[in-house]
């Protein structure tokens, strides 16, 4: 699909589809200014040879919204195994919202083959860039996805000076990419991706990632840019995470360990 205006997507189920570009599952190009709505989907066993296994969705100007959906399974050779999520307006004045809550990402995987130019594959569970606004990531859970370079878990994006993200209250455990010190098995987040050497704001609240030195990797810190409290390191106890079952089992430490005032 390729338009403007606001396009929603609900209680669809996208499985087995093969691309050799981009959005094996779904394709979404907003040409300047749209919104996106995905709520209550399925993404599964979907592969691309270019980005976004599950889905691709781009715009301008405007919101992209992932609210109750399943990623799992899904392939690209490039970026965004699960799920690519792209806004590249750096307009101060009309800035756009990404929003993740409560997804699902399990066993999705970017592993190139090496070939050609294009030597880079991040985000195997989901790609996310953003040039100017917000960023929520709440409530999500990652688990078994793996990224040839960057953000075996997710990738992030953010490039300009007020731009926010927000990660809040997710499960990231056992994903695995690239196993230099910058991986980010985790989380991956390039925080000045325009190189001016200024940090976008990165709030990092209550998450419990796997519980090594390479889980989290963000590039740029700098006081007041980059926030942070109450992540744990802990198994969280999925009852049945190898058949897709990511309820936790009592006495996990997630459980009650989020924050309600999340974004």
């Amino acid at each position: 699909i390729s338009a403007d205006g606001t396009i929603t997507f609900t209680n669809n189920i996208f499985s087995n589809n093969t691309a050799n570009q981009d959005g094996a599952g779904a394709y979404v190009f907003l040409n300047y200014y749209g919104n996106a709505i995905f709520t209550n989907n399925t993404f599964s066993g979907n592969t691309t040879d270019w980005f976004g296994g599950g889905v691709y969705v781009s715009t301008g100007v405007g919101s992209i919204t992932f609210t109750n959906n399943t990623f799992s399974g899904n392939a690209a050779r490039r970026n965004g195994g699960g799920a690519f999520v792209y806004s590249n307006s750096i307009s101060q004045t009309i800035r756009s919202t990404i929003t993740l809550t409560n997804n699902i990402f399990s066993g999705n995987t970017t592993i190139s083959d090496g070939g050609g130019a294009y030597v880079y594959s991040n985000g195997g569970g989901v790609y996310v860039y953003l040039a100017s606004g917000t960023f929520n990531l709440t409530n999500n859970t990652f688990s078994g996805n793996r990224a040839q370079s960057y953000g075996g878990g997710a990738y992030v994006i953010i490039s300009e000076d007020e731009t926010t993200a927000n990660v809040y209250n997710n499960i990231f455990w056992q994903n695995i990419a690239d196993p230099g010190e910058r991986s980010g098995n985790d989380l991956h987040v390039l925080s000045d991706a325009n190189n001016n050497n200024i940090a976008s704001t990165v709030n990092l609240y209550n998450n419990n990632f796997s519980g090594t030195a390479k889980d989290i990797f963000i590039t740029l810190v700098q006081p007041g840019r980059y926030n942070h409290g109450g992540n744990i390191q802990q198994n969280p106890r999925f009852v049945n995470a190898s058949a897709g079952d990511f309820r936790l089992q009592v006495g996990s430490a997630c459980i009650n360990a989020g924050n309600n005032n999340a974004p």
